[in-house]
């Protein structure tokens, strides 16, 4: 990484880093999902040079302003809570604080 040319910027909730002609982006969301019919996601994507490497849904909406579904509040939700993608410039961990 010694090489990279990072850059980051936060704008309307999108962070953008280039590395080398590499592009990764973490795209903020609603999400439906045919798997959970009538329920909406908060998601975020992490998409890098070969599409969507993983995608988290926030555990924990701001209630009552944010009225998007946890993942802890669908019964049988069975994907992972706090997915974390091995890319290759390192490790990212998708998480809400």
């Amino acid at each position: 990484m010694g090489n990279a040319n990072v850059h980051e910027r936060n704008s309307g909730g999108v962070v953008e880093s280039g590395c080398f002609r590499r592009h990764w982006r973490l795209s903020p969301s609603i999400e439906s999902d045919p798997k959970w019919p009538g329920v909406l996601f908060n998601t975020t994507c992490l998409i890098g040079p070969k599409g969507i490497l993983t995608r988290y849904r926030k555990a924990n909406p701001w209630i009552p302003w944010e009225v998007h579904a946890s993942p802890h509040d669908v019964p049988g939700y069975n994907e992972g809570f706090f997915p974390v993608a091995d890319t290759e410039i390192g490790y990212y961990h998708l998480f809400d604080r």
